[in-house]
């Protein structure tokens, strides 16, 4: 429900405020300066905004919430769990936490709440600086707790999460620079030609995309570099006991 505000002030508008529409569709409007009261809000953008904010409660914190007291009530058989799924009595739960070690049953939560914040939270953020001082705190703290907590069963898991982890920060950082490149290619057109400015922030955009292809391709290369030498599962030996196949695990 994040609304963006533009000057309504004209020749023939007595009212000298400003009237705010909906980020995701400007056909809707959030707030009319012409109504009285403190909100000023549309009587459309009210519905929205009353059924957002109850999504909000039951999405991003009530699932995984509710995921992280089903697993807390299950905590003592998830660590002492022989395979990597558990028993018969686990098998409902077994998708949360046969990533992840048995000392780590709850990290599947702690995940989901970094992909919401990563993809949803931002977006209702008010600038573009906040959003990359947001994901890239968040991208640069997930990246050390992969390499000093080691969350996951398998230590291949470990190492893919944490390259897929510096590939999630030099993505903000690439949003930061191509940001950067075009404001500053904007304020140059004043002093240059529009020709030299088109050809700077073309060459900048292609930049910056080879070095987003590269490490997507460093990532695909890790994933077959760890099938090649542990055939995807290289078991920790905390985690060692009976296995089943088929079970390889995955990070990111």
């Amino acid at each position: 429900f994040s609304c963006i505000e533009f000057d309504s002030d004209d020749d023939f508008n007595e009212h000298s405020d400003s009237d705010s529409y909906l980020r995701a569709d400007l056909s809707i409007q959030c707030t009319d300066h012409s109504i009285t009261g403190p909100d000023k809000m549309v009587d459309r953008y009210f519905v929205i905004y009353v059924y957002a904010s109850i999504m909000i409660i039951i999405i991003p914190i009530g699932v995984p919430a509710v995921l992280f007291s089903l697993l807390w009530l299950k905590r003592k058989d998830i660590e002492e769990r022989p395979t990597r799924r558990g028993g018969p009595e686990l098998g409902y739960l077994s998708f949360l936490f046969r990533l992840y070690g048995r000392e780590h049953w709850y990290y599947s939560t702690i995940d989901l709440y970094r992909r919401i914040i990563l993809s949803s939270v931002v977006l209702a953020l008010p600038s573009l600086e906040t959003i990359f001082m947001l994901a890239f705190t968040v991208s640069v703290c997930c990246v050390l707790v992969y390499r000093e907590v080691g969350p996951y069963w398998d230590a291949s898991s470990d190492i893919l999460s944490y390259v897929c982890g510096w590939q999630v920060v030099i993505c903000a950082v690439a949003l930061l620079l191509s940001e950067f490149s075009r404001r500053s290619a904007n304020q140059g057109s004043a002093s240059t030609s529009g020709s030299i400015t088109d050809k700077a922030r073309e060459t900048s955009e292609l930049s910056l995309g080879v070095i987003l292809i590269l490490t997507n391709a460093a990532v695909v290369g890790m994933v077959f570099y760890l099938l090649r030498i542990g055939g995807g599962a290289v078991v920790k030996p905390e985690e060692e006991g009976e296995r089943e196949e088929g079970g390889g695990g995955g990070g990111g």
